[in-house]
Parts: C-alpha cells; structure tokens; sequence
C-alpha cells in the first residue's frame, strides 16, 4: 500500500469531472467528497477483509452496568478476549432477548466467562463483574484528509480510485451534467468488492471454523 496526497486526489477528481480550476466547485467541496468516497471504500474493504486489512486493539475495563467506553476511532469490532484463571478466553455475543437470563444469572464470579454485546458508543459484558480486564481487536473509523498540504490515505492496490469516481460523480451532479459512466465505473468496483471477500492469502485455501474448538472450555474440560 502506498500513501496518496489529498492534493494529488483532488487534481484527479478534477481531471474525471473535466473541472480543472476551481471556482465553480471548490476545493472544500471535493474535499468533502473525496472523504466521503473514501470512508466508503473503506467501510467496503474492513467488510472484505475484516482483520486481514486493518485492525487495533485496546484493553478496556467494565465498570458499573459491566459496560465500558468503546475507543472514540472505533468501528468495526473483529475479536474479543479476557483471560480468566490464567486462559485467554474468546467471548460470545448474547442476544437482546438473553440479557435477563444473563444479568440475573446466580454464577456471577471472576471464574465465570461473560458474554458481550456493543450498545451504542458502549461495549458490555454479562454477567456484570466490575473491573473486568479485556482486550478487543477492532477496525478503526476512516481518518478524514483535512488539508491538501498534508492530507494523505492509503489504500491497497489503488483503491482510491474509487474515492476520485465517487467525487467526481458529485462535482458532475452539482453540474448538472450526465454521470452514467461514473456509475458504471463505481457499479463495476462494487462488484469487485464482493469478490474481494476471499481471503487475501493465496498460498493456502480459507478454512472452515472448528466450532467444536470454538465452545472447548478448559476450565470445565471438553
């Protein structure tokens, strides 16, 4: 992946659109598109390639409600993980209509493996045991490009074509003028997007998963 200026990104817009000078749109205005465009490339290829293409983590710690604060970049949670008696243990989600039976639940103990759901800006864990340590990998939000002078975004293989289409279209539409082949161009890649499901890893087949390994609970035995 190779980093791309704002400034190269909106001469590119401009030369699609056939609008090389600004005036009639301005360069906050394809600014705003080109991030628009962007965040939904980027949307598209953390659904593709989930934590393949980008990820973080951070450790967070439940308190009163057994919720915690979800980092203020997050977007897209990909693995979740709390070590209990010494075991790193991969949590579940639990269902809404669960949450009861859960936050009711007579196990309530540091031993006991929670469940987790994301509400809103908050993540939380079931049974409620405050000060539960646990790590989340996610995918971060989209930076936005502000400034042309330092403004840059990394996509692979060039996506950010995309981005420039999708700004253009908008500078066009402002015009008044026909977009069709823009819209066949961003159809195309929406297409592709699809495809761009399979794994990323060419040297081996994508495997199935082992949900016998997924339920195993070492504390209990299998």
């Amino acid at each position: 992946m190779g980093s791309v200026a704002l400034a190269s990104l909106i001469t590119r817009a401009r030369s699609r659109a056939d609008m090389p000078i600004a005036g009639f749109v301005t360069e906050v205005e394809v600014t705003s598109w080109l991030n628009e465009g962007a965040q939904q490339v980027h949307e598209k290829l953390v659904t593709a390639y989930g934590e393949e293409y980008l990820s973080t983590s951070a450790s967070l710690t439940t308190v009163a409600g057994g919720t915690a604060p979800l980092p203020a970049t997050f977007f897209k949670l990909l693995t979740i993980e709390t070590t209990i008696a010494g075991v790193v243990r991969s949590l579940k989600p639990y269902n809404l209509q669960e949450r009861n039976a859960y936050r009711n639940s007579g196990l309530v103990s540091t031993n006991v493996v929670p469940s987790y759901r994301v509400i809103g800006t908050n993540i939380q864990l079931l049974p409620i045991v405050v000060g539960t340590v646990f790590v989340i990998t996610y995918a971060p939000e989209f930076t936005l490009m502000v400034s042309p002078a330092t403004g840059t975004t990394e996509f692979p293989n060039g996506w950010e074509k995309y981005a420039v289409a999708y700004a253009a279209r908008q500078m066009l539409l402002k015009e008044e003028s026909d977009v069709r082949s823009l819209d066949m161009d961003l159809a195309r890649w929406d297409r592709e997007f699809l495809e761009l499901a399979e794994s990323r890893d060419a040297a081996a087949p994508k495997s199935s998963v082992d949900l016998d390994m997924v339920d195993y609970d070492p504390l209990w035995g299998p």
